[in-house]
C-alpha cells in the first residue's frame, strides 16, 4: 500500500517481499464467524464488509495494487453467500467492529428490511427473527366533489366573493316593497356560471323553471365569470315575441366596457334559448335568437377590484326606478346613462353595506 493512502508503512515492507501463500478454508472460517443481516443495501456494505475481513488476515496476504486479499472474489462470494442467511449470533461484536470501519450503521439495518413487494394499503417488513410483519397503511379520506352553489367563493383574492355577495342581495331584497318583488325576480349569483358548466347545465334549468321567471316584468341575473361580475337583466320575457308595444330585451350592465362585454353573447344567448326550450315555450328559435341584446353605456370602475360592489349598486337602483314598461323605442336607456350615479354615491353605498356586514356577523355571535 502506498503512503498518499495513508496505509501503515509496515505493510508497505511486508508486500513488497512478495506473495504469500494462504489457504482459502481458513479465510473463509473467518468469515462465516460475523453475523449479517437478512439483506444488502448495496455494493459498498460488501467492500465494508471485506474490508473488516481482511482486518484479521496476515499483512503478507494483502494485494500490491488495490489493498485487497487476492482471493477477492472468493472473499465477496463468501460475504454475499452469508448474508443472505438467518443471522447466527449477537449483532453487538459485528457493530462495534463496522463503526471502526466507518460504515454508519444502526441496528435496523440488522433488524428490518422493507420488501419491494408492496401493496397500496399496507407494507411489508422482516423483524430480527426473519419473519415476516405486515404494518397497514393510513388510509386518508379525500373530500368529496360537489356541484357549486351560493356558499362557494370563486373569486379572485380583494374582488367581491359569491358569498359576500349573497348576504348583501338578501339585504337588498328584503327593502324591496311586496308589490315590486311580485314584478321582479332574481336568480342566485352563481347559477349562470354553474350552467357554463355543462355537467350542471340540467340542474340550472329546473331551478329556474321553480322561479316562474315568465310571469315577471324583469328578472336580474348576476354573472361572475373570470373573476369579473355583471348584471344580465331579462325584460317583459312573458310577453310574446311578437308585440310592438312592450318587446321582451336582455340588458347588460357591465362596469369594465374595455374588457368587451359582448365576449359573453354567445353564451348568453344558448343561455336563454336552453330556458325557453325547458319551459316549452310556443316561441320559435329563429324569434328567441332576434331577442335583443343591450349594453348601455353606464358609469365605469376606475380599478379591478369593486366589479361586485358596481352589480349590487346596479340592481339597486334598478330596482328604485324600474318603468312599468321598458321599450326599447320609447325612453332607451331611460336612466342608464354616464351619469347615472358618482363614485361618491357607490362608495356611500359600500360603506352601508360593510355595516350590513358588521351588524349580521355580531349577531351570529
Amino acid at each position: 500500500m502506498s503512503e498518499s493512502r495513508g496505509e501503515p508503512k509496515e505493510r508497505i515492507d511486508v508486500v513488497d517481499a512478495g506473495p504469500v501463500e494462504y489457504d482459502n478454508t481458513e479465510l473463509h472460517q473467518q468469515a462465516a464467524q460475523y453475523p449479517r443481516p437478512n439483506k444488502l443495501k448495496s455494493m459498498q456494505e460488501i467492500y465494508a464488509k471485506t474490508n473488516l475481513i481482511c482486518q484479521h488476515f496476515q499483512p503478507g496476504q494483502m494485494s500490491e495494487s488495490r489493498g485487497e486479499p487476492k482471493e477477492i472474489t472468493d472473499v465477496v462470494d463468501t460475504v454475499c453467500g452469508k448474508l443472505q442467511g438467518p443471522v447466527e449470533s449477537d449483532h453487538s461484536s459485528a457493530e462495534e467492529e463496522i463503526k471502526i470501519v466507518g460504515e454508519s450503521f444502526i441496528e435496523d439495518d440488522f433488524n428490518a428490511y422493507p420488501l419491494r413487494t408492496r401493496s397500496r394499503r399496507s407494507r411489508r417488513m422482516v423483524n430480527r427473527s426473519g419473519s415476516e410483519v405486515t404494518i397497514p397503511r393510513k388510509r386518508v379520506r379525500r373530500q368529496p366533489r360537489r356541484p357549486l352553489n351560493f356558499s362557494t367563493s370563486i373569486t379572485s383574492e380583494g374582488v367581491l366573493s359569491s358569498r359576500q355577495f349573497y348576504r348583501y342581495m338578501d339585504h337588498i331584497w328584503s327593502e324591496v316593497s311586496a308589490e315590486k318583488q311580485n314584478s321582479i325576480a332574481y336568480m342566485d349569483c352563481l347559477w349562470f356560471n354553474t350552467y357554463a358548466e355543462s355537467k350542471w347545465k340540467e340542474k340550472v334549468l329546473k331551478w329556474i323553471e321553480r322561479e316562474d321567471i315568465f310571469s315577471k316584468k324583469y328578472v336580474l341575473v348576476p354573472i361572475v365569470l373570470w373573476s369579473h361580475w355583471n348584471l344580465l337583466i331579462f325584460c317583459h320575457f312573458g310577453e310574446s315575441l311578437k308585440s310592438e308595444s312592450i318587446t321582451p330585451c336582455m340588458i347588460l350592465l357591465d362596469s369594465l366596457h374595455m374588457a368587451d362585454p359582448k365576449r359573453l353573447e354567445p353564451l348568453i344567448r344558448k343561455f336563454v334559448m336552453d330556458i325557453y326550450k325547458n319551459e316549452k315555450r310556443p316561441e320559435t328559435k329563429e324569434l328567441i335568437r332576434k331577442i335583443p341584446l343591450l349594453v348601455p353605456s353606464i358609469p365605469q370602475q376606475i380599478d379591478d377590484k369593486k366589479c361586485g360592489y358596481f352589480v349590487l349598486y346596479y340592481i339597486y337602483l334598478f330596482i328604485k326606478n324600474a318603468p312599468e314598461k321598458f321599450g326599447i323605442d320609447e325612453g332607451y336607456p331611460y336612466f342608464m346613462t354616464e351619469d347615472w350615479f358618482t363614485l361618491e354615491e357607490l362608495d356611500g353605498f359600500c360603506r352601508t353595506l360593510e355595516s350590513v356586514r358588521v351588524d349580521t356577523t355580531s349577531s351570529d355571535e
